[in-house]
Parts: C-alpha cells; structure tokens; sequence
C-alpha cells in the first residue's frame, strides 16, 4: 500500500471476519479472526484507540440484537487513519 500524502483520502476496503467480546467494563477485544495479518494490525489499532475512550468514559459500546436475541453481524467502518499509527 503506497500513501502519497498525509492529508490522501483514500477508500480502502478491508474484509475480515471476526467476533467482539466484551468485558465487564465495556472494554473490546476481538476474537475468531478471518483475514489478513496487516487487517488484523489495523482493527486492534483501532479499537485500542476506542477503548482508551470507554475506559475514559466518553463512550460505551451496546451490542446489537435481533429479535431472537442473537448479535447481529455487521460491517464496521474504520476511519483510514485510524490505520497508521505512528510509534
């Protein structure tokens, strides 16, 4: 993947197949992974970033059911910066 410039807005779609588990304080960790190792990397970035925000408590993330009870599979969208994160 080739980033020409800091401020690119690039559509890069990335497929995985995985399950959220939450933990008794709300935070995220993922599980039953199904892709990439490089889309694995990207979406534990990205939820590190939005666990440092429940754990501060500007957010709390509320699973979706269907009628029968049953968590409803779904497609995310992971904000293209969210990717890189400098270190």
């Amino acid at each position: 993947m080739e980033l020409r410039s800091r401020n690119l807005i690039t559509n890069y779609l990335l497929k995985a197949k995985f399950n959220f588990i939450f933990d008794e304080n709300g935070i995220i960790s993922i599980s039953d992974f199904e892709g990439s190792e490089d889309t694995k990397d990207i979406v534990e970035k990205s939820l590190f970033r939005l666990n440092e925000r429940i754990k501060g408590g500007k957010y709390k993330i509320i699973p979706a059911k269907n009628n029968e009870g049953e968590y409803i599979e779904t497609t995310i969208k992971i904000p293209f910066q969210y990717a890189f994160v400098r270190s």
